[in-house]
Formats: structure tokens, sequence, C-alpha cells
């Protein structure tokens, strides 16, 4: 008997920059690769420019001696506060929350599969 596995991984961090600043670093596909172990930039389709709900963009990936590209389209994109966008290939959102918490924007990065909900957690206050 076969069972569907969901698989979710959330990582937050405090950053010591205005949500402004690091919404327009996120949402940035052409500079994903400066922060991704996996993803090496990413390129705008259909003549999307930047980040706005029904842009699609292709990353390209590496790990290790393997690389792949996936076609992705952005979910929502709401400055200062989230970006999110799902890979089609996997089935799959990435999701940035950007709040502004006691002088720093905590950064919260989910991944989750198909199945659960496309928006992420509001990420607890300090």
């Amino acid at each position: 008997m076969l069972r569907h596995v969901t698989e979710q991984v959330s990582v937050t961090r405090d950053v010591d920059a205005p949500a402004e600043q690091v919404w327009t670093m996120v949402s940035d596909v052409t500079r994903m690769g400066e922060w991704s172990p996996e993803n090496v930039g990413g390129t705008w389709l259909g003549g999307a420019t930047g980040p706005q709900p029904g842009a699609r963009f292709r990353g390209t990936n590496r790990n290790g001696t393997k690389k792949w590209n996936t076609v992705a389209t952005v979910v929502d994109a709401e400055p200062g506060r989230r970006f999110s966008f799902r890979v089609t290939a996997a089935g799959r959102v990435m999701a940035s929350s950007c709040p502004g918490v006691a002088g720093c924007t905590r950064q919260s990065r989910r991944r989750a599969s198909a199945d659960l909900a496309t928006t992420s957690s509001t990420p607890r206050s300090k």
C-alpha cells in the first residue's frame, strides 16, 4: 500500500534591515542564487519584469553535478510583507514573509507540498 507523504520545511531568521528592503531582495528572482543552496538564478518569462501574482519565471538549479530548471508562478507579491510562488515541476509552494519586528525584519521561508495551504503561517512576534 502506498501512502501520500506531505513535507513541510520552514526557516525563520531575524534580519537587521527594513522589511521593504528584505522583500525587494527575496522577490528579485534574478538574485535568488545569492541566498539559495541550490538555485543559481531566475529569469522572468512571458513578458513579466517583476513580482506580481500570476507572473512566471524559470529557476535554474544545481546540486553538485546535477542541474535542472523549474518554472514557477508567483502566488503572492505584497511589497514589504509577503512573496510566494508555486514551483510547478515539484508541486511545491515557496513563501517568504517579511513582517517588521522590533527594529528588524523577521524573514520566514516555507516550502510545502502542493496539498498544503499556499500561505505561510504568520511568524510569531518577539
